[in-house]
């Protein structure tokens, strides 16, 4: 699978899944860009702009569940 087919597939899936379960998709989305960049590719501006949400989104999560 080519990485352009990779962040279709995985853009596919992160705008379907749930808003509340979204960002366990993150690290596969930090792979894919790390393999971009290992590569010499450009990163699309989406990716970036998706992982900086989906890191905001993991850190509130791990907040969720402290207790208070």
């Amino acid at each position: 699978m080519t990485d352009h087919n990779r962040w279709t597939d995985l853009l596919r899936k992160i705008e379907r899944c749930p808003e509340a379960d979204r960002y366990r998709l993150q690290p596969d989305l930090a792979r894919l860009i790390h393999d971009l960049k290992t590569q010499g590719q450009s990163v699309p501006s989406k990716a970036r702009k998706w992982d900086h949400l989906l890191q905001s989104e993991a850190l509130e999560a791990q907040f969720d569940n402290v207790p208070v």
